[in-house]
């Protein structure tokens, strides 16, 4: 008599053993890929006598959930999970810190760092005036110009 065989076991985004049997009683235990995280009932999967495997076990994608930036905009057109992308675009007058605005859903479920920091205007030197500004010389302070006397102001 011929062992009953299970036939081919596939688990998406994970990883089984290089080799296995597939014929009864034999059992096989799949891990996740990188990434991936075990959805369904935990332990092995056991061919039973009725041919077919005993477990239904998935590997979805980890979730990085929604990003949400201050200063910017997020969209996430193909998802929160990985290994997907996001796109930052920041509000006028701030700029991006990192090295693209894209980034990436991590395989540990956390997205990329990536911040809007407020654009540094520099320090305002101006001839035959002074200059006083509050709250520092980024986006969207302001500073206050006062001409020398005997000079009027010139410009916005």
């Amino acid at each position: 008599r011929q062992a009953l065989n299970c036939g081919p076991l596939t688990v998406t985004n994970a990883q089984l053993p290089p080799s296995f049997s597939t014929t009864y009683p034999s059992s096989v235990i799949a891990t996740c890929n990188t990434g991936y995280t075990g959805n369904g009932p935990s332990g092995p999967f056991n061919c039973l006598n009725t041919g077919s495997w005993s477990t239904f076990f998935t590997c979805p994608a980890v979730n990085c959930g929604a990003l949400s930036r201050t200063n910017g905009v997020v969209t996430t057109p193909s998802g929160t999970t990985f290994p997907n992308s996001a796109t930052v675009t920041c509000n006028a007058g701030y700029t991006a810190s990192g090295a693209s605005k894209t980034v990436q859903c991590q395989s540990s479920g956390v997205w990329e760092s990536f911040t809007c920091n407020a654009v540094n205007c520099g320090v305002l030197i101006v001839n035959q005036g002074t200059v006083v500004t509050t709250g520092g010389n980024t986006y969207p302070n302001n500073a206050t110009v006062t001409c020398n006397t005997g000079y009027t102001g010139n410009g916005d």
